[in-house]
């Protein structure tokens, strides 16, 4: 068992060597080689040992088994911007075009961007161990969800006026501040126990997670920062008493605090990586019939320790807990060995703060609100960072699963796999601009997969996905003469070895 154990943990550390944008939002379709040939569908007739990372009850339904796999995961994400009137009119010298980007206007220069780094492999181990025929353990080691874009291109057209520039220029990077995009991966050890009474099984386990997260590129979003803000208000309040006294005007006044607050130490981006670490639990139980068999599973919302080198990026001083989830199943046993899945699965983006809020709360940020209305406020609870800081805006997703398998006459120790999820799209077209960095709008999947029995009772099995192109679009809420397009088509290959 320590042996195992050891294994366990040193294919969790690659697990960490890489992942990509998952599925179903950041949360990937499936656990397990053989579910994710039904398209994450089967919980409710587990086969394998990685089924108990799903629902923890399946560790005394699969008896003694370890498995190892690795998955190739491809992930195609792009985002593609139309001509913005406000910049043409720019510049052909409009006066109220450029006043537009002396009031913090932000462009992005037109045109199609698709991101690197676009094929991650990820690997997975799970076992199990039988204490008699009622009881029963479980360690898996995976990857469940994560997030990457790395656009090496693009760039944004604005007037950097806390820089002292007087006219708007094309700088390089998708905001203007070089290569953009994020780096999130996860880490997942499930520790389960599992009984039985009669035809029910139920079960619990311990999750533990490590994450480690990198953002770059986003050095102009400073202004809409927690620590932007508070370093600004507190200047911007010393000089009062001088512009009271008609030493300094009130715009003379905001330039040096805006100075001064640009001198603070930010946590906002490149940074390098930082990791976070948090622990839940997952329960779950499933009922075995002589035809139909039923689940039900649960794992609880997990709260993460903070990414401190990003604490004025994410919301609540850089919080990024894992939401809660829960899914149903169903399966139904055919004639000749056949079996139809059905399942479904809601995952609850909006536990997180840093996930779920909008965008729009940047513009409640005092230097937004003094921009706008030349009146000062005291609260950047909504900035960047704080504790309804702005975030991406996703909403909750439910999905639909379901999954045929069967094997052919004459061909008994080969099973073969189909399946399909229909989820939905997190992300509002209102929220489009911050997730160019997070592009999770795949909602349908195919799946198809196989299992071959070998004769000593070790298997092998294949399974491949396929997510055709999603697309979100909408106005920028920092130019709303341009539209933005974020896109994404996925497909992946698994492997794994049981015995």
């Amino acid at each position: 068992m320590k042996k195992q154990l050891a294994v366990a943990v040193a294919l969790g550390a690659a697990v960490m060597s890489g992942q990509a944008l998952a599925t179903n939002g950041y949360f990937t379709h499936g656990l397990g080689t053989k579910s994710q040939g039904m398209a994450g569908a089967g919980t409710a007739s587990p086969q394998e040992a990685m089924a108990t990372a799903t629902n923890p009850a399946s560790a005394v339904l699969v008896g003694d088994r370890k498995e190892a796999g690795v998955a190739i995961f491809s992930p195609n994400r792009s985002y593609n911007v139309s001509q913005s009137q406000l910049q043409m009119g720019a510049q052909m010298g409009s006066p109220e075009a450029m006043q537009g980007y002396g009031m913090g206007a932000f462009t992005l220069d037109a045109g199609n961007v698709e991101s690197g780094s676009n094929y991650f492999p990820i690997p997975h181990f799970a076992t199990t161990w039988a204490y008699g025929e009622d009881s029963a353990a479980g360690v898996a080691i995976y990857g469940k969800g994560g997030m990457n874009t790395d656009y090496s291109g693009g760039s944004a057209y604005f007037m950097n006026a806390l820089g002292g520039e007087m006219m708007p220029s094309s700088k390089p990077g998708t905001f203007g501040g070089g290569d953009a995009g994020v780096d999130l991966m996860q880490l997942y050890v499930d520790l389960s126990y599992s009984g039985r009474s009669g035809e029910l099984a139920y079960g619990a386990s311990l999750v533990m997670v490590a994450q480690s997260f990198e953002a770059t590129g986003l050095g102009n979003f400073t202004p809409y920062t927690t620590t932007f803000n508070n370093a600004f208000g507190a200047a911007f309040q010393g000089y009062m008493p001088s512009v009271m006294s008609g030493d300094m005007t009130q715009q003379e006044a905001m330039g040096a605090a805006a100075m001064a607050a640009m001198g603070e130490e930010y946590n906002l981006t490149n940074r390098g990586s930082d990791i976070s670490t948090g622990a839940g639990f997952g329960l779950g139980v499933i009922w075995t019939g002589d035809k139909v068999n039923l689940s039900a599973q649960y794992k609880s919302k997990i709260s993460m320790s903070e990414f401190d080198k990003y604490s004025d990026l994410f919301a609540e001083g850089g919080a990024f807990d894992i939401p809660s989830s829960f899914g149903v199943g169903m399966s139904i046993k055919g004639e000749n060995g056949g079996a139809f899945h059905y399942d479904f699965e809601q995952i609850n983006y909006t536990d997180v703060a840093s996930i779920s809020n909008p965008m729009a709360n940047l513009f409640t940020c005092p230097i937004a609100v003094m921009s706008q209305t030349g009146q000062m406020s005291s609260d950047s609870s909504g900035c960047l960072g704080g504790s309804n800081g702005a975030g991406f805006g996703w909403s909750d997703v439910q999905v639909h699963k379901v999954g045929y398998e069967w094997s052919m006459a004459g061909s008994p120790d080969v099973r073969y796999r189909v399946g399909a999820s229909f989820g939905e799209n997190p992300i509002a077209s209102s929220e489009v601009m911050f997730n160019i960095l997070a592009p999770g709008v795949i909602e349908n999947h195919y799946t198809a997969g196989f299992t071959r029995k070998l004769a000593d009772g070790a298997e092998y099995t294949m399974s491949i996905m396929y997510a055709p192109e999603s697309s979100t679009s909408g106005t920028s809420p920092l130019d709303p003469t341009q539209n933005i397009e974020i896109k994404m088509s996925q497909w992946s290959a698994e492997f794994s070895y049981s015995w």
